[in-house]
């Protein structure tokens, strides 16, 4: 089975008596409770952004995300931080789909 790279990052963080399936996934839970209600703090669209995506739709051209966050939540961002334009996609990270750098999310963008 292919972890995450979060479960990893616990999975190091802990110390080697207490590092046990129970107790990754019990920090996995804890760090997507607290990442779920601060993950917005201080975060919006890097400097041009906007500008770049009005221009784009301007020139009708479609709109997508291709996040490595999980799908749920790319959505709930996405809908969150840039509710003034129509993305065409919004992908994240989903079951059977490589993360970024792999292409296969991006052409499936690129296909549809």
């Amino acid at each position: 089975m292919k972890h995450s790279f979060l479960f990893h990052f616990i999975k190091f963080l802990l110390p080697e008596n207490q590092c046990n399936e129970q107790m990754i996934e019990r920090g996995l839970d804890l760090f997507r409770e607290d990442y779920g209600q601060s993950w917005d703090i201080n975060t919006r669209p890097y400097n041009g952004v906007p500008e770049m995506l009005d221009a784009l739709q301007t020139r009708g051209l479609k709109l997508a995300v291709l996040t490595n966050k999980p799908h749920e939540f790319a959505l709930h961002c996405v809908a969150s931080l840039l509710p003034t334009w129509h993305f065409d996609r919004v992908f994240g990270q989903r079951d059977g789909v490589p993360r970024k750098p792999d292409p296969v999310g991006a052409i499936e963008i690129a296909e549809q």
